[in-house]
Protein backbone atom coordinates (compact mmCIF):
# COMPACT_ATOMS: atom_id res chain seq x y z
CA UNK A 1 0.00 0.00 0.00
CA UNK A 2 1.27 3.32 -0.82
CA UNK A 3 0.88 6.54 1.18
CA UNK A 4 -2.32 7.45 1.28
CA UNK A 5 -4.11 5.13 3.73
CA UNK A 6 -7.56 3.83 2.84
CA UNK A 7 -8.68 0.14 2.03
CA UNK A 8 -6.58 -1.42 -0.90
CA UNK A 9 -8.82 -1.08 -4.18
CA UNK A 10 -11.72 1.09 -2.54
CA UNK A 11 -11.96 3.68 -5.01
CA UNK A 12 -12.63 7.31 -3.87
CA UNK A 13 -15.38 7.55 -6.34
CA UNK A 14 -17.15 4.98 -5.49
CA UNK A 15 -20.33 5.35 -3.98
CA UNK A 16 -19.31 2.09 -1.38
CA UNK A 17 -15.96 3.32 -0.12
CA UNK A 18 -15.42 4.90 3.33
CA UNK A 19 -16.03 8.21 1.97
CA UNK A 20 -19.33 7.47 1.29
CA UNK A 21 -20.14 6.19 4.17
CA UNK A 22 -23.41 7.23 6.17
CA UNK A 23 -22.83 10.89 7.29
CA UNK A 24 -25.40 10.15 10.47
CA UNK A 25 -22.60 9.79 13.63
CA UNK A 26 -23.03 7.16 16.88
CA UNK A 27 -25.77 9.39 18.25
CA UNK A 28 -28.14 8.87 15.72
CA UNK A 29 -29.93 6.32 13.94
CA UNK A 30 -31.34 6.04 10.12
CA UNK A 31 -34.40 8.05 11.40
CA UNK A 32 -32.56 10.30 13.48
CA UNK A 33 -33.52 9.02 16.77
CA UNK A 34 -30.41 10.11 19.26
CA UNK A 35 -29.61 8.28 22.44
CA UNK A 36 -30.06 11.59 24.46
CA UNK A 37 -33.80 13.05 24.50
CA UNK A 38 -34.36 15.23 21.91
CA UNK A 39 -37.58 17.05 20.88
CA UNK A 40 -39.58 15.48 18.64
CA UNK A 41 -38.67 18.81 15.99
CA UNK A 42 -35.42 19.14 16.27
CA UNK A 43 -35.12 15.06 15.61
CA UNK A 44 -37.04 15.46 12.42
CA UNK A 45 -35.05 18.40 11.45
CA UNK A 46 -31.76 16.72 12.06
CA UNK A 47 -33.11 13.76 9.70
CA UNK A 48 -33.95 15.83 7.25
CA UNK A 49 -30.73 17.98 7.02
CA UNK A 50 -28.29 14.82 7.06
CA UNK A 51 -30.45 13.00 4.61
CA UNK A 52 -30.32 15.98 2.19
CA UNK A 53 -26.73 15.94 2.71
CA UNK A 54 -26.25 12.29 2.50
CA UNK A 55 -28.07 12.83 -1.17
CA UNK A 56 -25.56 15.65 -2.07
CA UNK A 57 -22.57 13.27 -1.36
CA UNK A 58 -24.12 10.76 -3.35
CA UNK A 59 -24.60 13.01 -6.24
CA UNK A 60 -21.37 13.98 -6.44
CA UNK A 61 -20.26 10.53 -6.21
CA UNK A 62 -22.16 9.39 -8.71
CA UNK A 63 -20.70 12.20 -10.97
CA UNK A 64 -17.11 11.71 -10.55
CA UNK A 65 -17.28 7.75 -10.64
CA UNK A 66 -18.97 8.79 -14.51
CA UNK A 67 -16.51 11.50 -14.83
CA UNK A 68 -13.01 9.64 -13.77
CA UNK A 69 -14.09 5.95 -13.07
CA UNK A 70 -12.26 3.79 -10.51
CA UNK A 71 -9.25 5.77 -9.11
CA UNK A 72 -8.56 3.85 -5.48
CA UNK A 73 -7.48 6.26 -2.66
CA UNK A 74 -4.40 5.07 -2.29
CA UNK A 75 -3.28 5.89 -5.67
CA UNK A 76 -4.37 9.67 -5.27
CA UNK A 77 -1.70 11.13 -3.70
CA UNK A 78 0.81 9.50 -6.39
CA UNK A 79 -1.60 10.68 -8.72
CA UNK A 80 -1.47 14.60 -7.21
CA UNK A 81 2.27 14.10 -7.05
CA UNK A 82 2.77 13.02 -10.95
CA UNK A 83 0.47 15.90 -11.26
CA UNK A 84 2.10 18.66 -9.03
CA UNK A 85 5.55 17.49 -11.37
CA UNK A 86 3.82 18.12 -14.45
CA UNK A 87 2.81 21.42 -13.32
CA UNK A 88 6.46 22.81 -13.01
CA UNK A 89 7.49 21.21 -15.77
CA UNK A 90 4.53 22.97 -18.14
CA UNK A 91 4.35 25.73 -16.27
CA UNK A 92 8.08 26.66 -16.48
CA UNK A 93 7.85 25.97 -20.03
CA UNK A 94 4.88 27.94 -20.95
CA UNK A 95 6.18 31.24 -19.16
CA UNK A 96 9.63 30.36 -21.21
CA UNK A 97 7.50 29.85 -24.18
CA UNK A 98 5.51 32.83 -24.19
CA UNK A 99 8.93 35.15 -24.15
CA UNK A 100 10.60 32.53 -26.79
CA UNK A 101 9.27 34.45 -29.82
CA UNK A 102 9.22 37.94 -28.14
CA UNK A 103 13.71 37.25 -27.11
CA UNK A 104 14.20 35.98 -30.76
CA UNK A 105 11.78 39.37 -32.51
CA UNK A 106 14.23 41.37 -30.26
CA UNK A 107 17.94 40.31 -30.88
CA UNK A 108 17.72 38.37 -33.94
CA UNK A 109 14.15 39.10 -35.82
CA UNK A 110 11.30 37.21 -35.59
CA UNK A 111 12.00 36.27 -39.88
CA UNK A 112 14.37 34.02 -38.50
CA UNK A 113 12.24 31.71 -36.94
CA UNK A 114 12.16 28.65 -39.61
CA UNK A 115 15.83 28.70 -39.91
CA UNK A 116 15.52 28.78 -35.86
CA UNK A 117 13.45 26.04 -36.29
CA UNK A 118 16.10 24.00 -38.32
CA UNK A 119 18.68 24.30 -35.95
CA UNK A 120 16.63 23.13 -33.19
CA UNK A 121 16.52 20.11 -35.23
CA UNK A 122 20.16 19.89 -35.52
CA UNK A 123 20.30 20.32 -31.66
CA UNK A 124 17.78 18.09 -30.88
CA UNK A 125 19.39 15.13 -32.37
CA UNK A 126 22.89 15.23 -30.42
CA UNK A 127 20.74 15.48 -27.26
CA UNK A 128 18.41 12.92 -28.09
CA UNK A 129 21.43 10.49 -28.97
CA UNK A 130 23.41 11.42 -25.50
CA UNK A 131 19.45 10.83 -23.84
CA UNK A 132 19.15 7.46 -25.33
CA UNK A 133 22.83 6.15 -23.57
CA UNK A 134 22.01 8.22 -20.46
CA UNK A 135 18.71 5.89 -20.53
CA UNK A 136 21.02 2.95 -20.36
CA UNK A 137 23.44 4.47 -17.82
CA UNK A 138 21.47 6.33 -15.27
CA UNK A 139 18.66 5.59 -13.12
CA UNK A 140 14.96 7.57 -14.19
CA UNK A 141 14.81 9.90 -11.19
CA UNK A 142 18.61 10.67 -11.79
CA UNK A 143 17.88 11.60 -15.42
CA UNK A 144 15.34 13.97 -13.77
CA UNK A 145 18.48 15.34 -12.04
CA UNK A 146 20.44 15.99 -14.50
CA UNK A 147 18.15 17.57 -16.72
CA UNK A 148 17.08 19.97 -14.59
CA UNK A 149 20.44 20.96 -13.19
CA UNK A 150 21.96 21.53 -16.79
CA UNK A 151 18.62 23.60 -18.04
CA UNK A 152 18.60 25.33 -14.91
CA UNK A 153 21.98 26.77 -15.45
CA UNK A 154 21.39 27.47 -18.73
CA UNK A 155 18.22 29.37 -18.63
CA UNK A 156 19.61 31.77 -15.43
CA UNK A 157 22.72 32.27 -17.59
CA UNK A 158 20.31 33.27 -20.72
CA UNK A 159 18.50 35.85 -18.16
CA UNK A 160 21.32 37.40 -17.09
CA UNK A 161 22.94 37.94 -20.53
CA UNK A 162 19.21 39.41 -21.53
CA UNK A 163 19.38 41.78 -19.00
CA UNK A 164 22.80 43.97 -20.02
CA UNK A 165 22.32 46.50 -22.17
CA UNK A 166 24.53 45.51 -25.00
CA UNK A 167 23.80 41.96 -25.46
CA UNK A 168 20.31 41.69 -24.12
CA UNK A 169 16.98 42.78 -25.09
CA UNK A 170 17.51 47.01 -24.32
CA UNK A 171 20.01 46.55 -27.54
CA UNK A 172 16.68 47.19 -30.30
CA UNK A 173 19.55 46.24 -33.04
CA UNK A 174 18.24 43.06 -34.61
CA UNK A 175 20.72 40.94 -36.08
CA UNK A 176 21.79 36.84 -37.03
CA UNK A 177 24.87 36.96 -34.86
CA UNK A 178 23.51 38.03 -31.58
CA UNK A 179 23.87 34.33 -30.55
CA UNK A 180 21.78 34.78 -27.28
CA UNK A 181 18.79 34.28 -29.29
CA UNK A 182 19.41 31.20 -31.13
CA UNK A 183 20.70 29.53 -27.71
CA UNK A 184 17.16 30.84 -25.99
CA UNK A 185 15.06 29.67 -28.48
CA UNK A 186 16.69 25.98 -29.57
CA UNK A 187 17.09 25.43 -25.38
CA UNK A 188 13.66 26.44 -24.88
CA UNK A 189 12.38 23.96 -27.30
CA UNK A 190 14.52 21.48 -26.67
CA UNK A 191 13.84 21.69 -23.01
CA UNK A 192 10.07 21.27 -23.21
CA UNK A 193 10.76 18.06 -25.55
CA UNK A 194 12.45 16.24 -23.44
CA UNK A 195 10.82 16.98 -19.90
CA UNK A 196 7.94 16.61 -20.93
CA UNK A 197 9.17 12.88 -22.97
CA UNK A 198 10.80 11.93 -20.26
CA UNK A 199 7.77 12.35 -17.50
CA UNK A 200 5.57 10.26 -19.63
CA UNK A 201 8.06 7.59 -20.34
CA UNK A 202 8.70 7.48 -16.46
CA UNK A 203 4.59 7.93 -15.78
CA UNK A 204 3.78 5.24 -18.97
CA UNK A 205 6.16 2.86 -16.76
CA UNK A 206 4.18 2.71 -13.52
CA UNK A 207 0.47 2.34 -14.77
CA UNK A 208 -1.88 0.57 -16.69
CA UNK A 209 -5.09 0.96 -19.23
CA UNK A 210 -7.41 1.46 -16.38
CA UNK A 211 -5.50 3.69 -14.33
CA UNK A 212 -4.26 6.21 -17.54
CA UNK A 213 -7.94 6.15 -18.63
CA UNK A 214 -8.75 7.41 -14.92
CA UNK A 215 -6.11 9.65 -13.93
CA UNK A 216 -4.51 10.84 -17.03
CA UNK A 217 -7.10 13.87 -16.93
CA UNK A 218 -6.27 14.85 -13.24
CA UNK A 219 -2.46 14.35 -14.19
CA UNK A 220 -2.68 16.96 -17.27
CA UNK A 221 -5.41 19.26 -15.52
CA UNK A 222 -2.42 19.80 -12.81
CA UNK A 223 -0.38 20.34 -15.99
CA UNK A 224 -2.99 22.83 -17.24
CA UNK A 225 -3.17 24.91 -14.62
CA UNK A 226 0.75 25.60 -14.43
CA UNK A 227 0.70 26.52 -18.16
CA UNK A 228 -2.41 29.32 -17.42
CA UNK A 229 -0.02 30.57 -14.70
CA UNK A 230 2.75 30.32 -17.06
CA UNK A 231 1.20 32.48 -19.94
CA UNK A 232 -0.75 34.55 -17.58
CA UNK A 233 2.94 35.72 -15.92
CA UNK A 234 3.97 36.63 -19.35
CA UNK A 235 1.37 39.44 -19.41
CA UNK A 236 2.82 40.67 -16.36
CA UNK A 237 5.18 43.21 -17.95
CA UNK A 238 2.59 45.11 -20.35
CA UNK A 239 0.85 45.92 -16.46
CA UNK A 240 4.24 46.87 -14.73
CA UNK A 241 6.75 49.02 -15.69
CA UNK A 242 9.72 47.81 -12.92
CA UNK A 243 9.32 44.21 -14.49
CA UNK A 244 11.16 43.20 -17.08
CA UNK A 245 11.40 39.83 -19.74
CA UNK A 246 14.64 38.45 -18.17
CA UNK A 247 13.28 38.61 -14.92
CA UNK A 248 10.25 36.56 -16.17
CA UNK A 249 12.51 34.81 -18.00
CA UNK A 250 14.95 33.82 -14.78
CA UNK A 251 11.78 32.65 -12.71
CA UNK A 252 10.98 29.99 -15.89
CA UNK A 253 14.76 29.05 -15.61
CA UNK A 254 14.03 27.88 -11.96
CA UNK A 255 11.35 25.19 -13.07
CA UNK A 256 13.56 22.56 -14.39
CA UNK A 257 15.40 22.86 -10.56
CA UNK A 258 11.85 22.48 -9.06
CA UNK A 259 11.03 19.24 -11.41
CA UNK A 260 14.13 17.77 -10.12
CA UNK A 261 12.92 18.67 -6.40
CA UNK A 262 9.65 17.01 -6.73
CA UNK A 263 11.39 13.86 -8.89
CA UNK A 264 13.08 13.02 -5.56
CA UNK A 265 10.37 14.25 -3.24
CA UNK A 266 8.54 10.95 -5.61
CA UNK A 267 11.22 8.68 -5.07
CA UNK A 268 10.98 9.20 -1.05
CA UNK A 269 7.62 8.78 -0.59
CA UNK A 270 6.67 6.73 -3.37
CA UNK A 271 9.74 4.72 -3.61
CA UNK A 272 7.96 1.62 -4.59
CA UNK A 273 6.40 3.08 -7.57
CA UNK A 274 9.57 3.39 -9.77
CA UNK A 275 9.82 2.05 -13.23
CA UNK A 276 12.36 -0.49 -12.94
CA UNK A 277 16.05 -0.59 -13.58
CA UNK A 278 18.12 -2.31 -15.87
CA UNK A 279 21.71 -0.44 -15.78
CA UNK A 280 24.63 -1.59 -18.07
CA UNK A 281 27.94 0.08 -19.00
CA UNK A 282 27.31 1.73 -22.37
CA UNK A 283 29.93 4.33 -22.51
CA UNK A 284 31.33 5.27 -25.71
CA UNK A 285 28.57 2.83 -28.02
CA UNK A 286 26.77 4.30 -30.58
CA UNK A 287 24.78 1.33 -31.26
CA UNK A 288 23.25 2.00 -27.69
CA UNK A 289 22.52 5.94 -28.37
CA UNK A 290 20.65 4.34 -31.56
CA UNK A 291 18.45 1.87 -30.51
CA UNK A 292 15.21 4.11 -29.89
CA UNK A 293 15.92 4.90 -33.62
CA UNK A 294 16.12 1.08 -34.53
CA UNK A 295 13.04 0.40 -32.80
CA UNK A 296 11.14 2.72 -34.68
CA UNK A 297 12.15 1.19 -37.75
CA UNK A 298 11.89 -1.96 -37.08
CA UNK A 299 8.20 -2.43 -35.48
CA UNK A 300 4.91 -1.35 -37.62
CA UNK A 301 3.22 0.01 -34.42
CA UNK A 302 6.28 2.20 -32.90
CA UNK A 303 6.67 4.12 -36.71
CA UNK A 304 2.60 4.59 -36.76
CA UNK A 305 3.14 5.98 -32.94
CA UNK A 306 5.54 8.51 -34.64
CA UNK A 307 2.92 9.45 -37.26
CA UNK A 308 0.27 10.14 -34.28
CA UNK A 309 3.02 12.33 -32.55
CA UNK A 310 4.55 13.96 -34.66
CA UNK A 311 2.32 14.86 -37.73
CA UNK A 312 0.25 16.84 -36.50
CA UNK A 313 2.96 19.02 -35.24
CA UNK A 314 4.06 20.47 -38.96
CA UNK A 315 0.37 21.38 -39.76
CA UNK A 316 0.54 23.58 -35.85
CA UNK A 317 4.35 24.79 -36.91
CA UNK A 318 1.87 26.45 -39.71
CA UNK A 319 -0.79 27.83 -38.40
CA UNK A 320 0.87 29.36 -35.75
CA UNK A 321 3.79 31.00 -37.60
CA UNK A 322 0.73 32.50 -40.12
CA UNK A 323 -0.90 33.59 -36.78
CA UNK A 324 2.65 35.57 -35.66
CA UNK A 325 3.17 37.27 -38.61
CA UNK A 326 -0.34 38.64 -38.58
CA UNK A 327 0.56 39.65 -35.37
CA UNK A 328 3.73 41.36 -35.61
CA UNK A 329 2.51 43.45 -38.58
CA UNK A 330 0.01 44.46 -36.85
CA UNK A 331 1.53 45.75 -33.71
CA UNK A 332 4.85 47.09 -36.02
CA UNK A 333 1.67 49.44 -37.24
CA UNK A 334 -0.05 50.10 -34.13
CA UNK A 335 2.06 50.16 -31.25
CA UNK A 336 5.28 51.27 -32.60
CA UNK A 337 8.46 50.89 -30.26
CA UNK A 338 6.49 48.68 -27.90
CA UNK A 339 5.72 46.12 -30.44
CA UNK A 340 7.61 43.00 -28.60
CA UNK A 341 5.60 44.24 -25.22
CA UNK A 342 2.28 43.93 -27.42
CA UNK A 343 3.09 40.64 -28.66
CA UNK A 344 4.21 38.97 -25.56
CA UNK A 345 1.28 40.30 -24.51
CA UNK A 346 -0.46 38.69 -27.36
CA UNK A 347 1.27 35.21 -26.84
CA UNK A 348 0.14 35.19 -23.37
CA UNK A 349 -3.36 35.95 -23.85
CA UNK A 350 -3.12 33.41 -26.21
CA UNK A 351 -1.68 30.58 -23.63
CA UNK A 352 -4.54 31.63 -21.44
CA UNK A 353 -7.22 31.13 -23.94
CA UNK A 354 -5.42 27.46 -24.96
CA UNK A 355 -4.74 26.18 -21.24
CA UNK A 356 -7.74 27.32 -19.98
CA UNK A 357 -9.69 25.35 -22.82
CA UNK A 358 -7.43 22.49 -22.11
CA UNK A 359 -8.02 22.89 -18.24
CA UNK A 360 -11.82 22.64 -18.78
CA UNK A 361 -11.85 19.75 -21.30
CA UNK A 362 -8.70 17.85 -19.27
CA UNK A 363 -10.94 17.39 -16.10
CA UNK A 364 -14.51 17.09 -17.68
CA UNK A 365 -13.86 15.57 -20.94
CA UNK A 366 -11.28 13.53 -21.69
CA UNK A 367 -11.36 10.40 -19.12
CA UNK A 368 -15.13 10.67 -19.85
CA UNK A 369 -14.87 10.42 -23.74
CA UNK A 370 -12.00 8.11 -24.19
CA UNK A 371 -14.15 5.68 -21.10
CA UNK A 372 -17.01 6.09 -23.13
CA UNK A 373 -15.90 6.12 -26.57
CA UNK A 374 -12.57 3.75 -26.40
CA UNK A 375 -9.21 4.71 -27.20
CA UNK A 376 -9.55 3.58 -31.08
CA UNK A 377 -12.74 6.23 -31.83
CA UNK A 378 -11.23 9.09 -29.71
CA UNK A 379 -8.16 9.18 -31.41
CA UNK A 380 -10.24 10.26 -34.49
CA UNK A 381 -11.72 13.46 -33.07
CA UNK A 382 -8.36 15.36 -33.06
CA UNK A 383 -7.61 14.58 -36.82
CA UNK A 384 -10.77 15.44 -37.87
CA UNK A 385 -10.97 18.95 -36.55
CA UNK A 386 -7.44 19.79 -37.88
CA UNK A 387 -8.85 18.87 -41.37
CA UNK A 388 -11.68 21.32 -41.22
CA UNK A 389 -9.75 24.03 -39.14
CA UNK A 390 -7.35 23.65 -41.95
CA UNK A 391 -9.93 24.17 -44.88
CA UNK A 392 -11.57 27.22 -43.44
CA UNK A 393 -8.42 28.81 -42.09
CA UNK A 394 -7.44 28.72 -46.41
CA UNK A 395 -10.54 30.94 -47.08
CA UNK A 396 -10.60 33.02 -43.91
CA UNK A 397 -6.51 34.05 -42.53
CA UNK A 398 -7.19 36.58 -40.32
CA UNK A 399 -5.54 37.08 -36.79
CA UNK A 400 -8.56 36.57 -34.76
CA UNK A 401 -9.26 33.43 -36.84
CA UNK A 402 -6.23 31.72 -36.55
CA UNK A 403 -5.85 33.15 -32.58
CA UNK A 404 -9.43 30.91 -32.20
CA UNK A 405 -8.38 28.07 -34.28
CA UNK A 406 -5.12 27.44 -32.79
CA UNK A 407 -6.06 27.56 -29.47
CA UNK A 408 -8.42 24.99 -29.73
CA UNK A 409 -6.49 23.08 -31.40
CA UNK A 410 -3.69 23.51 -29.32
CA UNK A 411 -6.01 22.73 -26.13
CA UNK A 412 -7.40 19.73 -27.73
CA UNK A 413 -3.67 18.52 -28.60
CA UNK A 414 -2.57 18.99 -24.96
CA UNK A 415 -6.11 17.50 -23.07
CA UNK A 416 -7.31 14.80 -25.60
CA UNK A 417 -4.82 14.07 -28.28
CA UNK A 418 -1.53 13.73 -25.91
CA UNK A 419 -3.33 11.21 -23.32
CA UNK A 420 -4.23 9.33 -26.29
CA UNK A 421 -1.11 9.05 -27.90
CA UNK A 422 0.57 8.26 -24.06
CA UNK A 423 -2.00 5.37 -23.73
CA UNK A 424 -0.92 3.91 -27.14
CA UNK A 425 2.64 3.20 -24.96
CA UNK A 426 1.01 1.18 -22.83
CA UNK A 427 1.64 -2.43 -24.68
CA UNK A 428 4.72 -1.65 -25.66
CA UNK A 429 8.11 -2.62 -24.03
CA UNK A 430 9.69 -0.46 -21.36
CA UNK A 431 13.01 0.07 -24.40
CA UNK A 432 9.96 1.67 -26.28
CA UNK A 433 8.84 3.60 -23.64
CA UNK A 434 11.90 5.17 -22.90
CA UNK A 435 14.31 5.17 -25.99
CA UNK A 436 12.11 5.03 -28.72
CA UNK A 437 9.81 7.65 -27.05
CA UNK A 438 12.65 9.76 -26.97
CA UNK A 439 13.40 9.69 -30.42
CA UNK A 440 9.45 10.24 -31.36
CA UNK A 441 9.11 12.73 -29.30
CA UNK A 442 12.38 15.02 -29.12
CA UNK A 443 14.15 14.67 -32.14
CA UNK A 444 10.91 13.73 -34.51
CA UNK A 445 8.82 16.40 -32.87
CA UNK A 446 11.52 18.80 -33.37
CA UNK A 447 11.81 17.02 -37.20
CA UNK A 448 8.07 17.76 -37.82
CA UNK A 449 8.67 21.32 -36.65
CA UNK A 450 11.54 21.89 -39.06
CA UNK A 451 8.97 20.07 -41.60
CA UNK A 452 6.79 22.87 -40.95
CA UNK A 453 9.24 25.56 -40.95
CA UNK A 454 10.72 24.57 -44.43
CA UNK A 455 7.29 24.89 -45.73
CA UNK A 456 6.86 28.89 -44.17
CA UNK A 457 10.59 29.53 -45.19
CA UNK A 458 9.78 28.83 -48.81
CA UNK A 459 6.95 31.21 -49.22
CA UNK A 460 9.78 33.84 -48.52
CA UNK A 461 8.45 36.63 -46.27
CA UNK A 462 5.19 36.52 -48.71
CA UNK A 463 1.94 36.46 -46.18
CA UNK A 464 -0.20 35.04 -49.43
CA UNK A 465 2.10 32.37 -50.32
CA UNK A 466 2.87 31.40 -46.78
CA UNK A 467 -1.05 30.82 -46.85
CA UNK A 468 -1.43 29.01 -50.03
CA UNK A 469 1.76 27.10 -49.54
CA UNK A 470 0.91 26.33 -46.10
CA UNK A 471 -2.28 25.55 -47.08
CA UNK A 472 -1.95 22.86 -49.20
CA UNK A 473 0.70 21.22 -47.46
CA UNK A 474 -1.44 21.25 -43.81
CA UNK A 475 -4.33 19.70 -45.82
CA UNK A 476 -2.86 16.63 -46.97
CA UNK A 477 -0.74 16.15 -43.87
CA UNK A 478 -4.03 16.38 -41.89
CA UNK A 479 -5.26 13.67 -43.81
CA UNK A 480 -2.44 10.97 -43.64
CA UNK A 481 -2.97 11.57 -40.18
CA UNK A 482 -6.65 11.23 -40.56
CA UNK A 483 -5.48 7.75 -42.09
CA UNK A 484 -2.77 6.87 -39.79
CA UNK A 485 -5.33 7.23 -36.53
CA UNK A 486 -7.72 4.52 -38.06
CA UNK A 487 -4.94 2.12 -39.06
CA UNK A 488 -3.63 2.82 -35.55
CA UNK A 489 -6.76 2.62 -33.19
CA UNK A 490 -7.29 -1.13 -34.98
CA UNK A 491 -3.26 -2.26 -33.69
CA UNK A 492 -4.06 -0.62 -30.49
CA UNK A 493 -7.14 -2.65 -29.86
CA UNK A 494 -5.23 -6.32 -31.13
CA UNK A 495 -3.00 -5.86 -28.60
CA UNK A 496 -5.21 -5.16 -25.44
CA UNK A 497 -7.05 -8.22 -26.32
CA UNK A 498 -4.00 -10.33 -27.12
CA UNK A 499 -1.94 -9.53 -24.11
CA UNK A 500 0.93 -8.95 -26.30
CA UNK A 501 3.61 -6.25 -25.54
CA UNK A 502 5.51 -4.65 -28.23
CA UNK A 503 9.09 -5.21 -28.58
CA UNK A 504 9.22 -7.54 -25.37
CA UNK A 505 12.72 -9.21 -25.11
CA UNK A 506 14.53 -6.98 -27.49
CA UNK A 507 17.77 -5.68 -27.31
CA UNK A 508 17.81 -6.76 -23.50
CA UNK A 509 14.22 -5.97 -22.51
CA UNK A 510 12.53 -8.41 -20.27
CA UNK A 511 9.13 -6.37 -20.37
CA UNK A 512 7.50 -9.48 -21.34
CA UNK A 513 6.92 -9.96 -17.69
CA UNK A 514 6.33 -6.12 -17.15
CA UNK A 515 2.99 -6.67 -15.19
CA UNK A 516 4.85 -8.79 -12.16
CA UNK A 517 6.81 -6.39 -9.39
CA UNK A 518 10.17 -6.26 -9.54
CA UNK A 519 11.18 -9.26 -7.46
CA UNK A 520 9.52 -11.76 -10.03
CA UNK A 521 11.07 -9.93 -12.97
CA UNK A 522 14.15 -12.28 -12.82
CA UNK A 523 16.50 -9.12 -13.07
CA UNK A 524 17.25 -8.51 -9.82
CA UNK A 525 16.87 -5.30 -9.97
CA UNK A 526 13.71 -4.17 -8.49
CA UNK A 527 13.63 -0.54 -7.07
CA UNK A 528 11.78 -1.14 -3.56
CA UNK A 529 14.20 -3.22 -1.98
CA UNK A 530 13.60 -6.30 -0.17
CA UNK A 531 14.25 -9.74 -0.86
CA UNK A 532 14.27 -11.07 -4.05
CA UNK A 533 11.74 -13.76 -4.51
CA UNK A 534 12.05 -16.74 -7.14
CA UNK A 535 10.13 -16.05 -10.67
CA UNK A 536 6.27 -17.35 -10.79
CA UNK A 537 5.47 -19.96 -12.98
CA UNK A 538 4.76 -18.89 -16.38
CA UNK A 539 1.25 -18.29 -18.20
CA UNK A 540 -2.17 -18.52 -16.39
CA UNK A 541 -1.22 -20.14 -13.31
CA UNK A 542 1.52 -17.24 -12.55
CA UNK A 543 -1.25 -15.07 -12.97
CA UNK A 544 -3.41 -17.20 -10.19
CA UNK A 545 -0.40 -17.31 -8.20
CA UNK A 546 0.08 -13.66 -7.96
CA UNK A 547 -3.32 -12.40 -7.29
CA UNK A 548 -3.81 -15.66 -4.77
CA UNK A 549 -1.54 -14.43 -2.57
CA UNK A 550 -2.33 -11.78 0.25
CA UNK A 551 -0.80 -8.46 0.75
CA UNK A 552 -0.23 -9.25 4.39
CA UNK A 553 2.02 -12.46 3.25
CA UNK A 554 3.99 -9.80 0.83
CA UNK A 555 2.60 -10.38 -2.72
CA UNK A 556 0.04 -9.14 -4.97
CA UNK A 557 -3.57 -8.00 -3.14
CA UNK A 558 -6.50 -9.70 -4.45
CA UNK A 559 -8.22 -7.28 -6.23
CA UNK A 560 -5.62 -5.10 -8.35
CA UNK A 561 -5.31 -1.29 -7.10
CA UNK A 562 -5.78 0.22 -10.51
CA UNK A 563 -8.76 -1.56 -11.79
CA UNK A 564 -6.78 -3.56 -13.88
CA UNK A 565 -7.03 -7.31 -14.88
CA UNK A 566 -3.38 -7.58 -14.79
CA UNK A 567 -1.49 -6.57 -11.27
CA UNK A 568 -0.56 -2.91 -11.37
CA UNK A 569 2.82 -1.55 -10.79
CA UNK A 570 1.13 0.34 -8.12
CA UNK A 571 0.80 -3.03 -6.17
CA UNK A 572 4.05 -3.70 -5.79
CA UNK A 573 4.90 -5.51 -2.84
CA UNK A 574 8.35 -7.18 -1.62
CA UNK A 575 9.15 -9.01 1.97
CA UNK A 576 11.33 -7.09 3.76
CA UNK A 577 14.41 -8.22 5.19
Amino acid sequence: MVPGGGEEGASIFDQDSEQSKPLLGDDYDRDGASSAALPAGAKKKVAEYLSAAEESVSVVHRVLHGLYGHLPREDVPRIVWLSLTLFAIIGGFWLLDSLKDTVLEGTVGLEYQPRAKLVSVAVTLLLVIQYNRLVDSCSKPTLFYILGACYTLLFLLVSLVLRTAPLGLANWGTRPARVVGWVSFVAIESYGSLAVALFWAFTNATVDLEAAKASYGLVIAGAQIGAIIGSTAATLPMHNESLHVWHLYAAGGLCPALMALLVRGYVLFFGNNLPRERLTNVQGTVDSALNGLKLVLRHQYVALLFGISCLYEVVLTILDYQMKVLGVEMFRETAGDEADEHMASLMGHFGQTTNSLSLIMSLFGTSLCVRLLGLRKTLRIFPTLLVVAVVTSFFAPSLSFLFVAVAILKGLTYALNEPCKEMLYLPTSDAIKFKAKGWIDVFGSRCAKGVGSFVTLSSRGDRRRLATYGGVASFLISLILLGVSYVMGGHFDALIKSGEIVGAGEDGDDSGNAGAPPSHRGDGLGTTGGVELPPPASGDEASRQWRGRGAGAGGWSERPSLGSERPSLSTRQTVDV
